[in-house]
């Protein structure tokens, strides 16, 4: 009996001793990180790896004890957009869960090749240009999935002059290049271009290559100045309406070139007229014919251009007598008109005998001079007065009227350079004379 009791004495010993251990034993208080991941960075995409992570467990009798992370341990990294990202660990133990976190980076993912997609606006240079890239599109490659296309402004480039031999020009992105393919070439003549040194070309103007200019046009968009061309229409009297002029110039170094010039013809301004024949001599009651006076005009580009009046294509050339207009006896001036100003004037006479023209013998370039109030006097002025039937009469010898022959000749009331007038019954003659 005394046996039994002893047993059960113990076994309450050992139940009491096993309950105070129980309540002993030391329990989770938090939980820190220990290592970091060997990983600590990523790219876009990418999924955590937690080697070399491990965490310190600490408990309540403030031993601690130190636990590697496995993948089930942590919640999982966002990897969208770059910047820091927090990653938690969860430890279990004792029915409970323990947390901390860790902070690991998404990094840009660096690009690993350039290709070309678009070419520049202009890949074919001339020895001296300088190369752009305008236009050009690059794609970086990052992954399959992580391409971008790129203009020229976002490519590092040094603007480089283009020399003989290159093939190409470096453009880059980061630590990245790319070669760019272009040609270069040397300086060449490859044609020529021809404009006209007027405005205008003008009606009743000879073509010649004087009103024109050629250039040689090279494939550096420079040009230079023909000394020699051709002009197939030189000699060409203009008329009306449009032409193509076709020239064509031999470079010394590069050959022959040809081109063309399309030009209108304007109206040109009339600077002089001059009678070259007309009928001085009519009967009382003939009509006067204007298609009988023929005159030699000066154009601005033009000179001694004969002109027949009533000339259906040149309308401003009027005469101040009607054509067919019947005329009365006299004598009289025609004048010749452009516009309403008068530039030429020449003497008819109608059923009388009258002095029409001059003949000068001598002095016809004399400039005379005089004092203010001094009637001028020609001193190398030989003159005669060509009459209606043929007849001449002597009007002026030297320096005076030639005997029995009536003149008018007022004078000068000012100083300076101006014209005088002699007048031989109506018929005048107009001459420089110097006021002094």
């Amino acid at each position: 009996m005394k046996k039994w009791i002893l047993f059960g004495l113990l076994f309450v010993v050992v139940a009491l001793s096993a309950v105070l251990t129980a309540c002993n034993k030391a329990t989770v208080t938090h939980i820190e990180i220990a290592d970091m991941p060997l990983k600590t960075n990523y790219y876009e995409g990418e999924s955590l790896d937690v080697a070399g992570c491990t965490i310190h467990v600490f408990y309540s009798d403030n031993s601690v004890r130190t636990e590697a992370v496995s993948a089930d341990m942590t919640s999982a990294l966002n990897t969208t957009g770059v910047g820091p990202k927090s990653v938690t660990v969860s430890y279990e133990e004792g029915g409970k869960t323990y947390t901390t976190t860790m902070t690991l980076r998404v990094v840009s993912r660096p690009a690993s090749a350039l290709y070309l997609v678009t070419p520049p606006q202009k890949s074919a240079y001339v020895v001296g240009e300088t190369v752009s890239i305008e236009g050009v599109e690059v794609e970086i490659y990052y992954t399959d999935t992580q391409r971008y296309v790129v203009s020229a402004r976002d490519l590092n480039y040094t603007p480089v002059v283009a020399e003989m031999g290159m093939t190409s020009v470096v453009v880059g992105v980061a630590n990245l290049t790319l070669e760019v393919p272009i040609t270069v070439s040397a300086v060449a003549a490859t044609g020529i271009r021809a404009e006209s040194l007027e405005p205008n070309v003008y009606r009743n103007q000879v073509l010649a290559p004087s009103a024109f200019a050629v250039y040689y046009v090279y494939n550096n968009g420079t040009e230079t100045r023909a000394d020699e061309f051709d002009l197939r229409e030189t000699g060409t009297v203009v008329t009306a309406g449009a032409y193509t002029l076709h020239f064509e110039a031999t470079h010394p170094a590069y050959g022959t070139f040809a081109c063309t010039l399309q030009v209108s013809a304007v109206e040109d301004e009339v600077r002089a007229v001059r009678l070259v024949e007309a009928p001085l001599s009519y009967a009382v009651g003939d009509a006067f014919r204007w298609q009988e006076v023929r005159l030699s005009v000066d154009f601005a580009h033009a000179y001694d251009v004969p002109y027949t009046m009533g000339r259906d294509d040149y309308a401003p050339l009027t005469l101040d007598v009607a054509d067919g207009e019947t005329l009365e006896a006299g004598a009289r001036y025609v004048s010749v008109s452009v516009d309403g100003e008068t530039l030429a004037r020449y003497r008819i006479g109608v059923g009388v005998l009258a002095p029409v023209r001059w003949r000068i013998e001598t002095g016809a370039d004399e400039v005379v001079r005089c004092a203010v109030g001094e009637v001028p006097a020609p001193v190398a002025l030989n003159l005669y007065a060509v009459m209606t039937d043929g007849s001449e009469v002597y009007v002026w010898h030297n320096w005076k009227a030639v005997a029995g022959v009536d003149v008018e000749m007022p004078a000068p009331a000012q100083v300076g350079q101006t014209k005088a007038t002699l007048v031989y019954e109506g018929l005048e003659y107009t001459f420089a004379i110097q006021v002094e």
